[in-house]
């Protein structure tokens, strides 16, 4: 992983007390990983494709990050969730 931070239109977005924070997580990837897959705080996933080995991912309140092979191996990285609110 390259780079995690809030998105938004300031560098930290106002979000109301216990709202998950919006945040793209910007990384390099294994050769052979084709997609990185993450969960939103309320549960729902969201997929990205590695191109060129990088991906950019978003979504609210990310904490658990997998990168996948196309023979369904993956390793998962934990995201320091809540870290970077304000």
């Amino acid at each position: 992983m390259i780079k995690y931070e809030p998105s938004g239109d300031s560098p930290f977005p106002k979000v109301k007390p216990g709202e998950a924070m919006p945040s793209t997580v910007i990384g390099i990837a294994p050769d052979g990983v084709d997609t990185v897959s993450a969960r939103d705080a309320d549960g729902t996933p969201v997929i990205a494709p590695v191109m060129n080995n990088t991906y950019s991912i978003a979504g609210r309140g990310l904490t658990e990050l997998a990168l996948r092979r196309s023979d369904q191996a993956s390793l998962k990285l934990v995201l320091p969730a809540g870290e970077l609110a304000p």
